[in-house]
């Protein structure tokens, strides 16, 4: 298992759209291409397998230099292995200005980066510290000056009063697809009312992870769990998410919201099932058209309206 905090993901597309938009592909045959023979040899499993251990490093998304766009840091949060290709789901942070090609070739060094990389499609695996070596060289946004680093893009951070909805997300890593469509049909909200959404791809490499957790559980005033048999057999889940959210729910009113992902015995878990479901256990996203998903998900995002409203 790697610490996040020692290796990094560089992966490097041709596709000029391919980091603007989760989920996206990208091509098995070029996978740990310029990766040190000493990172491969600690690796154990199949190519699917050892990429699952990558999920939640940090990460460089890159554009070949023919493409003229610039690089964003942030996080692969699930793959998925389709034919010749892996479905990747990732988030960017808005922690870290975006960079130039340019500005990465001055850092080839201490990223442990070859040139001829920015005009290779290809994904690696760095054994550096990559969110330490930026801040180093004052790559983070400075939160001072956020609006200075980014231009026009950027915007001040948003200070919070003492009644923002916080919406605490629970799922399965299997789940990753149901979550990520979740949180776009959310992400209109956080834009005009006084809410913000926590789950566990805000992790970056370094956090104390059980820390951060801990901190999103005791500040939930909602709780959106997404539930298949995955979630339910899930022993972290079990004993460190839910029993916090459901003493929230008996002592501060917490609003627990299941939604069902996939088929699965809802019905056998009397802690959850009390909570009525967004779509009947018998109506799993999973089975369901996309249309009649996207249906659930603006359900969803008009409960979290109401409460936060």
């Amino acid at each position: 298992m790697f610490h996040q905090n020692e290796f990094y993901n560089f992966i490097c597309s041709a596709f000029e759209d391919n980091w603007e938009k989760s989920p996206t592909t990208f091509v098995k045959y070029r996978v740990f291409e310029y990766t040190e023979p000493s990172v491969l040899e600690a690796l154990v499993g199949s190519k699917t397998e050892i990429l699952e251990q990558m999920v939640g490093l940090p990460t460089l998304f890159v554009y070949e230099d023919m493409v003229d766009k610039l690089a964003r840091v942030g996080t692969v949060t699930g793959i998925n292995e389709i034919g010749s290709e892996f479905h990747l789901s990732f988030e960017l942070s808005e922690e870290f200005e975006p960079i130039s090609n340019e500005d990465l070739a001055n850092l080839t060094f201490e990223l442990d980066l070859e040139p001829f990389e920015f005009s290779r499609t290809h994904w690696a695996v760095k054994h550096v510290n990559l969110l330490k070596t930026l801040e180093q060289r004052g790559f983070r946004i400075p939160k001072s000056n956020t609006e200075g680093r980014l231009g026009s893009g950027a915007s001040k951070p948003v200070e919070r009063s003492d009644k923002t909805t916080k919406v605490f997300i629970s799922y399965s890593h299997a789940d990753v697809q149901f979550l990520d469509r979740l949180k776009l049909h959310l992400k209109p909200l956080m834009d005009r009312l006084d809410l913000e959404i926590w789950s566990d791809t805000k992790l970056v490499g370094g956090d104390d992870w059980k820390a951060e957790i801990e901190v999103g559980l005791s500040n939930a005033s909602v709780a959106i769990l997404i539930v298949s048999a995955d979630f339910l057999a899930s022993d972290f889940i079990a004993k460190f998410e839910l029993p916090p959210l459901l003493e929230k729910h008996e002592k501060d009113g917490c609003r627990i919201i299941p939604v069902i992902a996939k088929p699965c015995f809802f019905a056998g878990n009397a802690e959850i099932s009390r909570f009525q479901a967004v779509n009947d256990p018998k109506d799993a996203l999973q089975s369901l058209t996309e249309a009649k998903r996207e249906e659930v998900f603006a359900k969803v995002a008009q409960l979290v309206n109401d409460l936060a409203s």
